[in-house]
């Protein structure tokens, strides 16, 4: 049914329990379809291979020489491999799988196609393998001193595609019309390619003026927002002199000229300066939807204004002036000062507040936890705080509930006072309702 090919076999007949395509040994296992434990698929196999060896030899391009006869014992490739339970090795097999069966069949329909209208003299007609051999740009071979070079990268082909539209080249917008130049195997010398980028360049900035026209808003916007930082500057300035000249008066530091003076520090934070920037932008019409690049501004900004420096602290960035930075630092360290002393103050209120609501009087005898019920939780937690750290695991241990916590506790306790009499008190009163049992083991332990 089917020709053979060339250089056939001496021997017609097939060993069908060795591969039945190269009948060599290999190492390489053997594959039975008919050793399947799915009836259903047994012959599935041996149809698939057979109908495709029949089309490679059909189209001439049988991937390795054999007799095609001797795979043909009668009935059919296929009714031969299915009754002689027919086994191959899988890369054998695969020089026949569907894939590359297409590949040859897409091979074939492309050399059999001859286009239409297309011009061929006599003297190229035997040259046509080194016609493809040129320059895509124009269209000379190579040389020794101008070789060609393959166009590797889709980088290339999209860069050629711009030249070619911004040159309106006809000849190079037809050719990139067949595809792109990776696929198309094109070649090109040096020189002709770098001339090429060179006259769409050219072109290129005779447009630049358009395309720079929807950036002035964003000049204009940074021109304002340098002026704003600027004038800022100017005005700390002007009450900077304003304040040393009123230093005669012993200006104190608590005097509301100096809030206002530690206040207008020019310390400037990225992000409000890109706020007003964005916003600035959407006055004068600017329709740019993307957030703006803050890393990009600030070194605009540095550029116009070297006298700024950047400062980062955590994910903010802050621009001050380096003259000021010293007055930023000392703002900021009296800030936080206060602060502390403030948090000092709001824990002792607090704290006391709990020392002067418990009562605790002594009834003459010593009962379990008699010392952790004569003082306020929140004084043993404080004290424990002091003594071994805020650590939530330390306080939670049993070493911060320790006798010396409960003892520094009691003495507190004890010597706490609702409002001390004025003057020089010699002796000291206590309250009878904040007595501690403390109080008591210290006198029974004095001989």
């Amino acid at each position: 049914m089917s020709k053979s090919v060339s250089n056939p076999r001496s021997t017609t007949k097939t060993n069908w329990a060795q591969c039945a395509i190269c009948q060599a040994n290999k190492e390489e296992n053997l594959r039975c379809p008919a050793d399947s434990k799915r009836s259903s698929d047994i012959g599935a196999g041996y149809k698939t291979l057979a109908a495709n060896i029949a089309k490679f030899n059909d189209l001439g391009c049988m991937p390795t020489e054999f007799d095609l006869s001797r795979l043909d014992e009668g009935g059919g490739l296929e009714s031969t491999f299915l009754r002689c339970k027919a086994r191959w090795h899988k890369s054998c097999y695969d020089q026949f799988n569907s894939t590359k069966l297409k590949r040859a069949e897409k091979r074939r329909a492309l050399e059999h196609e001859q286009p239409v209208g297309e011009k061929y003299t006599r003297s190229n007609s035997t040259e046509s393998l080194d016609s493809a051999a040129t320059c895509f740009i124009c269209d000379e071979c190579c040389t020794r001193n101008n070789p060609l070079h393959n166009v590797s990268t889709l980088g290339v082909d999209a860069r050629v595609r711009k030249c070619a539209f911004a040159l309106q080249d006809e000849k190079l917008l037809a050719q990139l019309s067949a595809g792109d130049l990776v696929a198309l195997e094109a070649k090109y010398h040096a020189p002709c390619l770098a001339s090429l980028y060179k006259k769409a360049g050219t072109i290129r900035d005779g447009d630049e003026e358009d395309e720079m026209i929807p950036r002035r808003p964003e000049g204009i916007a940074l021109a304002e927002l340098v002026s704003y930082i600027e004038e800022s500057r100017m005005h700390y300035q002007k009450f900077e002199s304003s304040i040393i000249f009123h230093s005669e008066r012993r200006l104190n530091m608590a005097d509301e000229n100096y809030r206002r003076f530690a206040a207008e520090l020019p310390v400037f934070k990225l992000a409000e300066l890109a706020d007003k920037y964005t916003s600035r932008l959407a006055q004068l019409g600017e329709s740019k939807t993307a957030r703006i690049h803050t890393t990009r501004l600030k070194d605009r900004i540095l550029s116009h204004i070297p006298a700024l420096e950047e400062h980062k602290q955590g994910r903010d960035v802050f621009l001050a002036f380096k003259k000021d930075l010293a007055n930023a630092l000392q703002k900021a360290h009296k800030e936080d000062c206060d602060e502390e002393a403030m948090h000092l103050a709001k824990a002792a209120s607090i704290v006391r507040k709990d020392m002067l609501a418990k009562k605790h009087t002594f009834n003459g005898s010593f009962e379990a936890n008699c010392q952790e019920n004569s003082v306020p939780p929140s004084l043993v937690s404080l004290v424990n705080m002091i003594l071994y750290g805020p650590n939530i695991e330390m306080q939670a241990s049993t070493s911060s509930k320790s006798q010396a916590g409960l003892t520094i506790s009691q003495l507190l306790q004890y010597n706490s006072y609702h409002r001390r009499r004025e003057g020089d008190v010699k002796r000291e009163r206590r309250n009878k309702s904040r007595e501690t049992p403390l109080r008591f083991m210290w006198g029974l332990t004095i001989p």
